[in-house]
């Protein structure tokens, strides 16, 4: 080989250097390469480059990834399986005319208590958690692989499940999540709660269905729960569950929620380590520029960056526009506007649902439940084969991978 062509294979073009950086697994990796060089800095910096990181994928990608869409319909929560690249049907438990007439293959949830209003609050390897959101005390919960129609469940805490103990509203998250170090599942639970008379009858001295306060006392709870070992245990810290937007995903080992209504303009993170088992609460700015009109409606996780949907809708129905935003790390780095969908595109639309690995932004279109997807490469409203019968507050879509993990044998 002459030496002019050793030494020109030292360099690596300018188009061929994207084309690998956008190859990188997460966001947090880019801001270890940004010391390579100055103009590396500059690109891995450059907003047009990091949307297209963000949205990047093979065209392979589109074709294995799997997402499971759950849905209420006849107070029953149903759930379907789709294509990613086309959302056209793999299988499917959707809602019949009847409530009689719902298939219960391949995705029936049996659970142990008869509850059918389930949530997905976590998913890790294929491996779905479920709780039944329980309104008067700590949910149950279950472990289920569509894969393998296997369901396990989660014993019952003898932490949250006490003599007169109510859960209050919204005021419990779970997450779920794989510990790589211990080969070990964890369920992680906080929730805060009223102790005292609810349970009494006698309690309520007028009759009118309120309870004295004198007795009652709130307290906070935080557990994790060891698929390995079986049994819950008490944890140090955690937070006042509240208002709380739950990302089902578990990345690099943290499980995240949002807190909208976070302090002095700010939104609040709170993340759980799956291996530590600690907590962080970390406080964000909200995106510069943005009208303080807007707030969040959803909340994804896309290469470790969280993309957030914010929208100025004064009521569910009439929406305005929609802006979406991705906030690469919590170090400081600060949010980027990905795109904007003007408000003659919403007519009907309600309920973003969230951002996919394309960059698609998925939506329910209020007049007839209609899943519909914003396509940012075209700026135009693409229709789906789904219908979404049932209502919208209780709609779920995240991705799947199957796998053949046994869970029976994971003990």
């Amino acid at each position: 080989m002459s030496t002019q062509s050793n030494s020109s294979s030292r360099y690596l073009t300018h188009e061929l250097v994207i084309q690998i950086l956008l190859r990188l697994p997460t966001a947090s990796s880019l801001a270890r390469f940004r010391c390579v060089s100055r103009s590396w800095r500059s690109l891995l910096s450059d907003p047009e480059f990091i949307r297209n990181f963000l949205f990047h994928h093979s065209s392979k990608d589109g074709t294995r990834l799997r997402i499971m869409i759950k849905r209420l319909c006849y107070d029953r929560s149903v759930y379907s399986l789709h294509r990613f690249d086309t959302l056209r049907h793999i299988s499917t438990a959707a809602a019949a005319e009847e409530e009689e007439e719902l298939p219960t293959a391949p995705y029936k949830v049996r659970w142990p208590n008869g509850s059918s209003q389930l949530d997905i609050v976590g998913h890790a390897n294929g491996i779905f958690c479920i709780a039944d959101g329980n309104s008067d005390g700590a949910s149950d919960i279950i472990l289920w692989n569509p894969e393998t129609s296997e369901t396990r469940v989660v014993p019952v805490s003898p932490f949250a499940h006490m003599s007169g103990f109510v859960v209050w509203g919204q005021q419990e998250q779970i997450g779920f999540g794989f510990d790589p170090e211990s080969n070990d599942y964890k369920v992680v639970r906080t929730l805060q709660f009223t102790q005292g008379g609810n349970d009494n009858d006698d309690d309520d001295d007028d009759g009118d269905g309120n309870y004295s306060q004198d007795e009652e006392e709130e307290e906070e709870l935080s557990e994790v729960f060891s698929l390995r070992h079986g049994s819950w245990r008490k944890l140090q810290g955690g937070f006042t569950p509240g208002l709380l937007y739950s990302i089902p995903e578990c990345h690099e080992g943290r499980y995240y929620w949002w807190w909208d209504e976070g302090p002095d303009g700010c939104s609040t993170f709170v993340s759980f380590d799956i291996r530590s088992e600690v907590f962080e609460t970390v406080e964000v700015a909200n995106p510069v520029g943005m009208s303080s009109d807007f707030s969040i409606r959803s909340v994804s996780l896309v290469k470790g960056s969280v993309v957030a949907v914010f929208s100025d809708m004064e009521t569910v129905d009439e929406p305005n526009s929609l802006e979406v935003w991705a906030l690469l790390n919590f170090a400081g780095e600060g949010w980027i506007k990905l795109y904007s969908i003007a408000s003659t595109l919403l007519m009907n639309c309600v309920h973003p649902v969230g951002i996919w690995r394309n960059g698609r932004c998925f939506l329910q279109r209020y007049e007839d439940g209609e899943l519909i997807v914003f396509d940012p490469e075209i700026g135009s409203i693409v229709t789906t084969d789904v219908q979404l019968q049932g209502e919208w507050q209780f709609f779920q879509i995240v991705p799947y991978a199957p796998s053949r993990i046994s869970l029976s044998e994971l003990a």
